[in-house]
């Protein structure tokens, strides 16, 4: 029986995918034994079953009975030798004679038990085949389940449309399925001299749906230019409209939508004072060492404002660098 994993998110009870109930092999049987008892096919093999031990029986008894006679054949010499006149030897020679006979009849029966025995076999066969079926059948229409772990809920009450929450759960975007139901412990099976065997079942079960922007944080300028980020989303239903005040709607981002450079602003708005100094002045030393390196080469090809261009350079990067660290 299908089933549903649940996970619990803060106050909600949320789809984590679906699984398989897993039946009570040993309830199960006992729960049935009786009526499997009582089905027709399984009537017929115990009958059958019934008719194969009285052959059997007969079988064995012929058996004993030929060996008596065969004791009595293969001693006729002694039996005779030990007899004390003709009277007896007379009556030994009957006997044996009467034995003969009976070893004649009594292999005869074995021979007769022994093919009664293969036909039941047979027919046992067969019945067996049509009986497991129809037992199997049985069970499978009256399994007990066992109770489910915690993550998942219990039997579904009759009528339940399960694809109807597989369709949910598949096409779910920034979303949960948040589950709600209620939970009865039923009467499954009565055992003699034990408790009563119990097992959840749901009175109902209903979903809704919910908001799932989890993980996600948003960027956006606020009315002077500055870059503003919002906390991390932690919360189910929590939505970027929850977080970013209604000016901001539309230009709120992700950080993975913004530009190369609107990432260095907003990392570099952020520094402290010291960090600010500390980076500023390293990209001061690097453009100056950078406009030292073309005053040289452009004298090395003869460039009589090799002097002027480099200050030029240089004073521009100045610019961009004071305006960065401000």
């Amino acid at each position: 029986m299908e089933t549903l994993k649940i996970k619990k998110v803060g106050e909600f009870q949320i789809l984590n995918g679906f699984a398989q109930l897993k039946s009570d092999p040993e309830m199960t049987r006992i729960a049935n034994r009786e009526e499997l008892l009582k089905l027709h096919e399984q009537i017929a093999v115990d009958e059958k079953i019934k008719q194969k031990n009285a052959f059997l029986k007969q079988k064995t008894q012929a058996k004993k009975n030929a060996g008596r006679a065969h004791g009595i054949i293969v001693n006729e010499e002694s039996l005779i030798a030990n007899a004390k006149n003709d009277e007896q030897k007379n009556l030994v020679r009957i006997e044996v004679q009467n034995a003969k006979t009976i070893k004649i009849k009594a292999l005869k029966k074995v021979d007769k038990h022994s093919k009664c025995c293969d036909v039941c076999d047979i027919e046992l066969s067969k019945l067996n085949t049509v009986c497991d079926l129809k037992r199997k059948k049985h069970i499978a229409s009256n399994l007990i389940f066992s109770h489910p772990p915690a993550n998942q809920v219990g039997v579904f009450p009759d009528g339940f449309d399960i694809s109807i929450l597989k369709e949910a759960y598949q096409s779910r975007k920034n979303q949960q399925i948040v589950i709600e139901s209620k939970t009865i412990e039923k009467e499954v099976l009565k055992v003699i001299g034990k408790e009563p065997i119990t097992a959840p079942f749901l009175e109902y079960v209903s979903h809704r749906t919910i908001e799932d922007f989890r993980g996600k944080q948003y960027y956006y300028k606020n009315n002077d230019g500055v870059w503003i980020r919002e906390p991390i989303i932690e919360k189910l239903g929590v939505t970027k409209n929850t977080v970013v005040h209604d000016d901001f709607q539309d230009q709120a981002i992700e950080k993975s939508d913004m530009k190369p450079e609107d990432l260095e602003v907003f990392r570099t708005q952020n520094l402290t004072t010291e960090q600010k100094e500390v980076e500023k002045q390293a990209a001061i030393d690097s453009v100056l060492q950078q406009s030292i390196n073309m005053r040289s080469g452009l004298e090395i090809q003869n460039d009589t404002d090799a002097l002027s261009k480099s200050k030029t350079w240089y004073q521009e990067q100045l610019t961009e660098i004071n305006g960065k660290y401000a």
